[in-house]
This record gives structure tokens, C-alpha cells and sequence, in this order.
């Protein structure tokens, strides 16, 4: 099961003993028995009839129909635990809340071969976006239904041995070869960096170039793999430019190209996969913003609409799929 269901039927999974992976509202969790789930906030989820909001109804992904499922919580201190206890054969899956101090943690992980080895995938809890500045994200653990905006809740999943999980990125966004930044460190905000090698403040060079209103992120060449970085805020007067993910140092990044059909683009990028079936999803709210995806579908991919997505690691405006062949 991979789906939208209803707060009944979610409390009805939950009550068979099934290793589950839910999003919903804070309302809708806080409402759920304990169990072998874990959870994160969600409002927005591309469901069966499209894009829509709810704070009633649950995103259900069956994580016992692939295998045996443990649980854990990490703390921000605790982030290289995940890896280190991930199962040798299957993957990880984990949900953490938008601005906590495991997320940053998380993101912030030295960018190194080995955050390859072992499938890692899960998304960041939201907020409903019309309680923008006072909602607060959070994430549950299941087994005694304690509720945290800052914790990193994990499902570690061990396949049979003729499985496989494979993670897909989906990311609809080309790069532009106008100009070539980096970044001296690594963090989720800058004021200057390296543009074509020379030093300017990163707030100035993207109004100049028309890229300060954050609909277009940066790509990043992460060893032949095209990464976003979603633009916050660009603050003129302070000069510092916000971000949803971390840059690195190390990392050429570059414009995105506008997208003449953002829906079109995703349609595309979708088909060229081919038609493997899904066994989680999830999208980015800025792609259901952007791309007006409310009552839009994606293709025959559904999922909760989060305020990040993980993929190895963290990513923003892309669609990551989790294939189990």
C-alpha cells in the first residue's frame, strides 16, 4: 500500500501489526494509535485524484511489504548512527522536521563516496504553508507515539536477498552554462562566493541575473549527478542568500534554465524512466507550488508533497522514487 487513506483506515494498518511510513497533519497523527509506524507532517500530497491539502486524510507506505523493519530515533548528534546501523542489505528510511537542528545535521554531512554505499531515502516534515511563521514541523515516533520538531525518525528495511532497493532522482531542472559558482564553505547560507573565479556577493549577482526569486534553484555537479539547491531569501541589504539545502565547498554550481511547462518538464522526466512500478515517492512543495499541481497528477507516481526530499541526501525541487526490484 502506497497511498491516501482515511484516519480510520490508517488506525486500522496500524492495529494489523504492519510496519508503516505516514504523513498527515499534526491533528491527524496526534490522532493515531501506537504502533510500528513512524511519521512526519504533511499537508499536501499528490493522491489518487492529483494534487491536494488535507489535514484529515493519511499517506500510508506498507514498509512491511518489502521486508523486516526496525525502528530507531537519532538525535542531531547522532546523525552518523544511521548509516552505521543501516541494514547491509535493504535501505533506510527517514523523516526529519524542516529548520530543526537534525536536519542541518544531516544535511551537513561531509560530502564522501561512502554516502553511497548503503540506499538512503525519506523526506522532511512541513507545515501547512498558510501558518508559514508559527507552524511548527514535526516528527513521530510511532511506538509510543512521542511527537518531536527535532529528532531524525528511522525505519531501516532488510530485503530478501533476490531484492533490490534502487533510489531514482527525478529532477526536472537543466543546468545553465552561463556562469560557474562556488562556495568556500559548506552551509545553508552565503553572501559571497566565486562566480566564473571571481569573488562577488552571491545577493547581487543573482538580481542581476534574474534568478532572486527563488522559483529556480542551483544545480550542482555532485560527481556527474545534477543536485538542486532551492534559493530561501535573497536579502540585498545584509547581503546573505538563504537556502533550503546546503552548498558545499567543492561543488560547481550553476543557474537552472527556466522551464517553459513545469508540468510538461515533470511528465518528461518521468517517462524516460520507463515503466518500473513505484514503491514510495515524494515531491517537492515548491515543484507543487510552482508547478501548480493541485488536483495534477504526475504520472501515475503518488506521494506526500514535502518541504525537502532525501535521496542519499538532502535535495530540493525533485521527485525521488524508491524502486524495490
Amino acid at each position: 500500500m502506497n497511498t491516501l487513506v482515511s484516519l480510520s483506515d490508517a488506525a486500522l494498518l496500524i492495529a494489523s501489526g504492519r510496519a508503516l511510513a505516514l504523513a498527515g497533519s499534526t491533528r491527524a497523527l496526534a490522532a493515531l494509535p501506537a504502533g510500528n509506524w513512524i511519521g512526519g507532517t504533511s499537508y499536501y500530497f499528490i493522491g489518487p485524484d492529483g494534487g491536494t491539502k488535507s489535514d484529515e486524510l493519511v499517506f500510508v507506505t506498507d514498509l512491511s511489504a518489502f521486508g523486516a523493519v526496525t525502528f530507531a530515533r537519532y538525535g542531531a548528534d547522532e546523525v552518523a548512527k544511521i548509516t552505521s546501523e543501516a541494514p547491509e542489505h535493504g535501505f533506510s528510511f527517514v523523516l526529519t522536521p524542516a529548520g530543526s537542528a537534525s536536519l542541518r545535521a544531516f544535511a551537513q554531512r561531509p560530502y564522501t563516496d561512502d554516502l553511497f554505499l548503503r540506499p538512503l531515502l525519506g523526506w522532511v516534515a512541513g507545515v501547512d504553508l498558510a501558518d508559514l511563521r508559527g507552524g511548527q514541523a514535526q516528527v513521530v515516533d510511532g511506538r509510543t507515539r512521542a511527537i518531536d520538531s527535532d529528532a531524525l525518525v528511522v525505519a531501516h528495511v532488510t530485503l530478501p536477498p533476490e531484492k533490490l532497493a534502487s533510489i531514482s532522482i527525478i529532477n526536472p531542472f537543466e543546468k545553465s552554462d552561463a556562469h560557474t559558482l562556488e562556495f568556500d564553505a559548506a552551509g545553508f547560507s552565503a553572501t559571497e562566493c566565486l562566480v566564473d573565479g571571481r569573488r562577488r556577493r552571491l545577493a547581487e549577482f543573482l538580481v542581476e541575473a534574474g534568478h532572486a526569486h527563488g522559483r529556480l534553484p542551483l544545480v550542482g555537479d555532485f560527481s556527474g549527478a545534477a543536485l538542486n539547491v532551492s534559493i530561501q531569501a535573497v536579502e540585498l541589504v545584509s547581503g546573505r542568500v538563504d537556502f533550503y539545502a546546503p552548498v558545499f565547498p567543492g561543488v560547481k554550481y550553476h543557474l537552472a534554465q527556466p522551464l517553459a511547462d513545469y508540468e510538461a518538464s515533470f511528465a518528461a522526466a518521468i517517462a524516460a524512466r520507463g515503466p518500473a512500478p513505484v514503491a514510495f515517492s515524494c515531491n517537492c512543495i515548491l515543484n507543487y507550488l510552482y508547478g501548480n499541481m493541485e488536483s495534477r497528477r504526475t504520472g501515475e507516481i503518488l506521494g506526500p508533497v514535502t518541504f525537502g526530499e532525501i535521496g542519499y541526501q538532502l535535495l530540493n525541487q525533485t521527485l525521488v522514487i524508491l524502486d524495490i526490484v
